[in-house]
Parts: C-alpha cells; structure tokens; sequence
C-alpha cells in the first residue's frame, strides 16, 4: 500500500544526500520536497490501517507493524533533514 511512497522517499533522500554532500545549490530546493514528501508519507499513515489497532491486531502479514517501523524512521528522518537544511542556509 505505501510502497510507491516508499520508492519516491527513497530516491529523494538519495538524490537529497547526493546534492547535498557536493554542496549543490539544488539541495536545499530537493530538502524541502524530501521533507514535504517525509511529511505526507506520515500524514497518509496517520489515517491508514496503520492508526488502526483493529486492523493492526489482525494483521497476519506483519504489514502494519512494517509500516509502523518505517514510519517511526521517517519521523527522524524530518529531524535528520531539517537540520541538514539549516546547515545549507
């Protein structure tokens, strides 16, 4: 269900780290569509199966708990990023 979002946070953060370690102008524009992507893979999670201990507690595939993980990393990823970003200004 989130693996699109998975992929496309996954390509930003390297494309993010890329620009970022050759101190290109680009990082801080890409930063913020990292951020804003970070953002709404945790907002989509906030109402999804996920935020659902019924569904949770059903969940033989591990599924959920796999998304509950991830997003637990993407919130310190937003952490991770907005700090780099600073560092940019």
């Amino acid at each position: 269900m989130y693996d699109a979002s998975k992929a496309r946070l996954d390509e930003l953060k390297s494309r993010f780290e890329r620009e970022f370690d050759a101190h290109s102008p680009a990082a801080r524009e890409t930063g913020k569509e990292y951020l804003a992507g970070l953002a709404e893979f945790l907002t989509t999670v906030d109402q999804g199966p996920v935020a659902d201990p019924q569904i949770a507690s059903v969940d033989t595939t591990g599924t959920v708990e796999r998304t509950g993980e991830y997003s637990d990393w993407v919130a310190e990823e937003h952490i991770r990023v907005r700090r780099a970003s600073h560092e940019l200004a």
